[in-house]
Parts: structure tokens; sequence; C-alpha cells
């Protein structure tokens, strides 16, 4: 997965994240402070913004991503 910033008309690549699978699935949390990215083996990654670090994996039966669940696991299992 790339990330990219905008600067005017340009694309500029910001980093490139790893996955496994192809990714189904991303999501910002509210206050822009994380990014959540499933994939097809149902794993989701949970990145801290703005440096893209790996906060947490969470291993998903079904991907839907609630932020107050997200959220609740930043609190209590992100380093």
């Amino acid at each position: 997965m790339h990330v990219y910033s905008l600067a005017g008309n340009m694309l500029h690549e910001k980093t490139a994240l790893e996955h496994n699978g192809a990714i189904t699935s991303l999501k910002y949390s509210p206050d822009g402070s994380m990014l959540a990215a499933s994939d097809t083996y149902r794993k989701v990654l949970l990145y801290q913004l703005p440096e893209y670090t790996v906060c947490c994996l969470i291993l998903a039966s079904n991907i839907v991503l609630y932020w107050s669940v997200i959220l609740y696991f930043q609190s209590h299992l992100c380093i």
C-alpha cells in the first residue's frame, strides 16, 4: 500500500506500507491520528500517524471497522 501527499497538482509518495494480502478496506480515525487497513487475510493493522508506524494488529473475523472498538484497542494495546 502506498501513501501519497498532494502538493498542487503533483502527487508525492510519503511511504509504502507492507500487507500480506490485498487491501480490502481503509479508514482514518475521526481525529486523523490513525489509519486502519484490513486485508484479504482478515488482518487489520493500525498505523499511528504521521509516521505510519504499526501500532496494533487485530485478527478480525468480520472486516467491519467501528472506531469505538479501534480506539479501545488503541488505548489498551498500542505502544
